[in-house]
This record gives structure tokens, sequence and C-alpha cells, in this order.
């Protein structure tokens, strides 16, 4: 069985993982066309499944950029993603960008990789992959690695590397198979992202300083998500989750990368399965600072939409707690602002 995905640092890869279970905010790009002087947009942002932004709630549209695709299209959508997420035209020039500064030399491509247009290659999900990254050339094609126990998450993550432009980048995966071929873990147990990479500070002296273009979270795989432009490395990230019970051994998925302006490339994903479980320490607890979440504030949106209510609030906070809970932590720590309290003789307030 397959399942297709179109393509999907520096916080904890649990932080990030419990990121996008709550909302989405940013660009979509949504098929469009005229006729009859009326513009339609498709409500199905492309690639992906039917609804998966939509949700129960509707769209907060506060924009909306009609174009044709191509060059200046892209120029204004990029003007507005660094307004919205970074800074605006006017206080732009007390910034300046500290540049990447590659550790490898710069890649030479065979002649087969020069027609097809783009190489893939894994890497470490603790490493910084930007968009100007240059992978060594031991790196290309080479399978991805992971080890994990039953009943763990364990990351993984390739890249493409593009000299031409690729259109939307789907990804195919299958099932993980034992080297016995009696054992097998389904690709259902595989969710794939990519990964975001946009500009942060890295040093603010009144106003004015220095940023970077950095990766910060996992995005879900659709839209403009999925797009790989030429010159760029995108970063696809993969989370398997082992299910309890699997037989130890050694495991095997075959990845599919399709571009859409350009021929597929299959990697291999290597995956060994220990003979144990991880036990916790009784005296040890895992936690996270969290903020800004359904229980720190509620949520934007009418009630008449079903969003601001207290089931809402509990559904996405239940789904919330139990994304931490399953990337390992068991304490939660967040700032809890009391209003409209009584002091207490001891010290302590009622609210």
């Amino acid at each position: 069985m397959e399942e297709v995905n179109p393509l999907s640092k520096n916080s904890t890869k649990q932080r990030r993982a419990v990121r996008t279970s709550l909302m989405l905010i940013g660009l979509v790009a949504f098929a469009a066309s005229a006729a009859d002087g009326q513009a339609a947009a498709n409500e199905r942002p492309r690639p992906g499944p039917a609804g998966i932004l939509k949700g129960p709630h509707g769209w907060i549209l506060s924009g909306l950029v009609i174009g044709k695709e191509g060059p200046e299209l892209a120029d204004v959508v990029a003007k507005l993603e660094r307004d919205v997420y970074f800074l605006t035209e006017q206080k732009l020039p007390k910034w300046k960008e500290a540049k990447y500064t590659p550790a490898n030399a710069p890649l030479e491509l065979t002649p087969e990789e020069r027609k097809r247009g783009y190489v893939v290659f894994p890497a470490d999900y603790t490493e910084q992959i930007v968009p100007e990254y240059i992978p060594a050339r031991t790196a290309i094609g080479k399978p991805l690695p992971a080890f994990a126990t039953p009943g763990e998450f364990e990351p993984a993550t390739f890249c493409v590397s593009a000299q031409k432009e690729l259109g939307d980048v789907a990804v195919e995966l299958s099932d993980f198979i034992g080297e016995t071929g009696q054992s097998r873990i389904a690709c259902e147990n595989v969710s794939v992202g990519v990964v975001r990479c946009w500009p942060q500070r890295a040093s603010d002296w009144g106003g004015q300083g220095e940023y970077r273009v950095v990766p910060e979270m996992i995005e879900p795989p659709v839209g403009r998500a999925c797009r790989v432009q030429a010159g760029q490395v995108k970063q696809g990230w993969l989370t398997v989750r082992v299910p309890p019970g699997t037989p130890a051994g050694r495991y095997r998925m075959s990845l599919s990368v399709r571009p859409e302006k350009a021929p597929p490339t299959v990697l291999e994903w290597r995956l060994l399965v220990l003979p144990f479980q991880l036990s916790r320490p009784a005296d040890k607890r895992w936690a996270a600072l969290v903020g800004g979440f359904p229980w720190a504030g509620a949520l934007d949106g009418p009630e008449s939409r079903g969003r601001n209510v207290p089931a809402e609030l509990d559904r996405l906070t239940r789904a919330d707690v139990a994304d931490y809970a399953d990337h390992g932590f068991d304490m939660l720590v967040m700032n809890y602002y009391l209003t409209g309290s009584s002091q207490r003789s001891a010290g302590s307030s009622d609210r």
C-alpha cells in the first residue's frame, strides 16, 4: 500500500511536532480562474487532499493576491511573507543579514544530475539546513538512516537541491519491509512535513542589528510549502512511529521524490528496530515551557463558527497535550497570570 504526500531548527523536534497541530497561519496558494469579469478560487489548495486546510471553521482572510505564476508573483509573495513574519519595509534598512557560510565546496554535478535538474540527499535532523546549504558530494543519493525501539517516534530528513524550477514536489512512501519479508511497518505510521526557513534576529542593538535565515518549524505538506525553486534546498521531515510489538530487525522503505517538472528519484530509508523498549526513570520528568496555546489565551474566531467555545478549546488542548506525551514529555510548564484574584494571608492567590 502506498501513501502520496506533497513534499513537505532551531526548536526541538518535540516542539515542532506540536506546533503544527493547532492552526495554520500563512500564505496559501489556490488554483484560480476568471470568467465573465469574475474571479474564482478553488476551495482546495493545491496540491493536497480536499479540505485539508479548511477544517470546520472556515478561513480568516486578511489579504488576497491574484496573479499568474512566475517571478513577478513570487517577488510579491516574498515581500508579503517578509512583512508578516519578519520586518516591514520601513524597518528593514536597520537590519543586516548575516550570510550563511557553506562548509562544503560547490557541488559538481554529473551529466545525469544536470539533465535531471536536482539531487536528493539525507540530512541529520539536528543540523540546520538553510536554502543555500551545500551537501557533501558523498551524501548524494545515500539512504536515510534511523533506529528506534518499539513504541518510539523517530525522525529522519532528506533534502532536495534544485538547479532548476521543479514546481510542486510530491513524495511517495512504500511500507517498511523487514529483511526476512515477514514483518512490515505500514506507511500510515509515517508523517511527512516541510521544514520552513525564515529570518530570525541574531543580534539586537536598540531596534537594529543582524538577522539570519534559519529553519524554524515543520509545516503541513500543502500548497506553496511543496514548491522548490531553482537554486534552493528544501528539507523534507519524516517521522515514523514504530508500533508497539514490532519485531526487532532491519527494515527498508522506498521513498520516491516526484517533482512536477523533472523526473522522479528514489531513495531508501533504512530503519533498525532495536530488541527492547525504552523505560522511563521514575525520578525524572521531561517538560517544555509552552505559551500561546488554547489553554493560555483562548482562540481567535467567532463563537458562531464553533471556534472560541469551551468544547473546541477542550478538543484542541487535549490533542496538543497528547502530542506532547507521544513525544516523550510528561509535564508542561507555562506562565499563568491570574486576573481578578484576591490575595490570601499565606501569600497565595485565589482566582
